[in-house]
């Protein structure tokens, strides 16, 4: 500034603001001024000058002066960089912007360089001035999630805190300014909603969210769980459907949470196929719930298998039996009455012989029995309704496994054989090489 406004002053820059001076009185020293820099090969250093005294000007009325200057001394350049000179009126035009007395921020052009234009930003913001800030982002060319989608999120944020304003009308307002930014995420503006102890627009400003991923934890973190699962099963997302409902049942009375579960199909068999995995004694409550007796005694019938002691077994048996009888399955009921009924004959068995029988199968049991040659064998073919064929196949393996090959043989001489003899010669020959020897007394046998 001094080198152009000192009286005197015979520095590039002064000469050329003469020479606008002059231009701007219609006088031929303009030329004359003109002609001496270029001649000295200095418009270039003049007009930066000018430019440069501008931005330490801070004088509107002086700023524009020097700024004429500097574009009536490029007029006779011929590869000047105008980029300097448009950066510097826009930044002017910022500065002056927030020197107005209604701002009060009497930045120089140093300090806003060295403060930066982001930090300029955000003290508007501090000071509420958003209308400004908004403009000026816009004006300066900041990135939008850097400049007018940040000062939009937190005006969303200040409105939150003002009383007095409907809930409703309040989250439209907001959306209506924020549907067009980018990057602003509306569950950073919910959350604070909810510090402010307005529940209900935080659940407004939430149903403004696009992604599930995001609306789904607030409304967990706000215990709104049922909101949350209708989110997370309109978002399709599985994972959050599992996250919702885990949360629900660890948090809601287990009256409460059934009848939740109930309401939605696709939550409540999710949740089936977590029981399924997990749990299945609540897969059993849930089957009762929704009054599915036949895929109740399924479970019934799989908890049998699986546990440990013939009490339970026969306890969650009785339960399937009684189950399928209700639904008029006679088919299913009667295979459960039998295994029931093969339970308690191996319980017997097992006090009586002392070997482990429970959990094998009827025709694994009988081949026990008769490698032993126990009497029971017979006892539980007659219980069981065995067929005769069936039977004998099952004596002939069973003597076999246990070599006793007299027995066998006269067995099959035994005119009874519903089978032939030509059974027994197979069943050894195939028992292994050391039996083949054993095979050959039966050959005699075949018709």
């Amino acid at each position: 500034v001094e080198d152009v406004f000192a009286i005197g002053s015979e520095h590039p820059g002064a000469v050329l603001f003469d020479a606008y001076k002059e231009f701007e009185r219609k006088s031929a020293k303009a030329d004359e001024y003109i002609r001496i820099i270029r001649d000295g090969k200095k418009l270039g250093e003049a007009v930066d000058q000018c430019i440069a005294a501008a931005g330490a000007e801070l004088e509107p009325s002086y700023q524009r002066l020097l700024l004429r200057a500097s574009s009536f001394g490029k007029c006779f350049l011929d590869d000047f960089d105008s980029r300097h000179f448009v950066d510097m009126c826009h930044t002017l035009r910022a500065l002056n912007a927030i020197r107005d007395y209604r701002i009060a921020i009497p930045l120089t052009m140093v300090q806003f360089e060295k403060m930066t234009l982001a930090t300029l930003v955000d003290r508007l913001i501090l000071r509420r001035h958003y209308a400004l800030a908004m403009r000026i982002c816009k004006y300066m060319g900041l990135s939008e999630m850097e400049g007018e989608s940040r000062v939009l999120a937190h005006w969303a944020c200040y409105k939150v805190e003002q009383r007095g304003i409907d809930d409703h009308d309040l989250a439209r307002q907001i959306s209506s300014k924020l549907s067009d930014a980018r990057g602003i995420s509306y569950t950073d503006i919910a959350e604070k909603a909810t510090e402010c102890g307005r529940r209900s627009l935080a659940i407004e400003l939430l149903n403004y969210e696009p992604k599930a991923e995001k609306q789904v934890p607030i409304l967990m973190k706000m215990n709104e769980l049922s909101h949350a699962l209708q989110k997370a099963i309109e978002s399709g997302d599985t994972e959050l459907v599992y996250a919702v409902v885990l949360r629900m049942n660890e948090s809601m009375a287990r009256r409460d949470f059934l009848m939740a579960m109930q309401q939605s199909d696709i939550a409540f068999d999710l949740y089936l196929q977590m029981c399924r995995a997990k749990d299945r004694e609540q897969l059993k409550n849930l089957y009762e719930m929704a009054d599915k007796k036949v895929k109740k005694a399924s479970v019934c019938v799989e908890l049998s298998l699986r546990s440990p002691k013939v009490e339970d077994k026969l306890e969650e048996l009785d339960q399937a039996r009684d189950l399928y009888s209700i639904a008029k399955r006679s088919f299913e009921a009667k295979m459960t009455e039998d295994e029931i009924k093969l339970l308690d004959h191996q319980k017997m068995l097992e006090t009586k012989l002392g070997v482990k029988y429970v959990g094998l199968s009827l025709y694994e049991t009988l081949h026990r029995l008769l490698i032993r040659g126990s009497p029971f064998a017979e006892k539980l073919k007659s219980q069981f309704k065995v067929a005769d064929k069936r039977y004998w196949w099952l004596r002939i393996r069973a003597l076999t496994a246990a070599k006793k090959y007299n027995e066998l043989m006269v067995l099959a001489k035994s005119k009874k054989s519903p089978i032939g003899c030509e059974p027994f010669f197979q069943v050894v020959y195939d028992n292994g090489e050391g039996d083949v020897h054993e095979a050959k007394h039966f050959v005699g046998l075949l018709p």
